[in-house]
């Protein structure tokens, strides 16, 4: 696939990862990473076992965030670690290649609990900070591209997995569990290129600013009719004369 190539730029290590965070202040509460290698035709080659901790953040977590995720401020206090700590664990856990690895992500809302954790704890390593931040890969923006529902709007990651004919498999909002299916989804993306490529003729034949002849053929191809060369040809002649 071009551009996943060209995002990922010759990187053979992946960190799937995701974070839970406080209601108000956005700190992390948890996070789930789990690591693969990659084949050169960047489908999993190894995939190792996910680390998960709890994390210990300045402020309350809050009630919303306690409901959908089953964490507490008691969790967090008792067995939660502080941010800090939080860094050199994954950072630790991913080993020689961090610097040569890249960080996926669904959605941009993990990135922004790593801005707002660090400014509650600056005593954290910038440099890992840093590195997470500027290597990061949000695979969600990057699938909205092809897969999309029938208002054009991005799927979630469980509408994602169902569309590819499979499921969530844990617990939502648990971060390993999040980290896996993550990982399973983009597996999936570029092992069902045939559902893949079903999905991104919908896509383009809902554009709306795109050429009358290419959206009529689109349209056409997509409700599985055979169009001609001739045929798209004539298409053409007709929008312009």
């Amino acid at each position: 696939m071009k551009k996943l190539a060209q995002i990922l730029k010759g990187k053979k290590h992946l960190v799937f990862l995701d974070f839970e965070g406080t209601q108000l202040s956005h700190e992390m509460i948890a996070f789930g990473a789990i690591k693969v290698d990659l084949n050169d035709d960047l489908t999993i080659k190894k995939q190792y076992k996910g680390i998960y901790k709890l994390v210990r953040p300045k402020k309350t977590i809050g009630d919303y965030v306690t409901k959908l995720t089953g964490i507490s401020d008691i969790d967090v206090f008792d067995k939660g670690i502080p941010y800090k700590k939080a860094l050199a664990i994954i950072r630790q856990y991913v080993g020689k290649t961090f610097t040569k690895s890249k960080f996926v992500f669904f959605g941009n809302h993990d990135v922004r609990i790593l801005h707002q954790s660090f400014q509650h704890s600056p005593e954290a390593d910038k440099e890992t900070q840093s590195t997470v931040v500027q290597e990061s890969f949000d695979y969600s923006q990057f699938l909205s591209e092809f897969v999309r529902d029938e208002k054009g709007n991005p799927l979630s990651l469980h509408n994602n997995l169902l569309y590819f004919d499979s499921s969530f498999k844990g617990q939502l909002h648990n971060a390993l569990d999040d980290a896996k299916n993550l990982m399973h989804l983009y597996q999936l993306v570029l092992t069902k290129k045939e559902r893949l490529f079903e999905a991104y003729l919908k896509v383009l034949s809902h554009q709306k600013h795109m050429p009358y002849p290419i959206k009529t053929l689109l349209h056409m191809l997509d409700q599985g009719q055979t169009v001609s060369q001739d045929y798209f040809l004539r298409l053409i002649k007709d929008y312009v004369s």
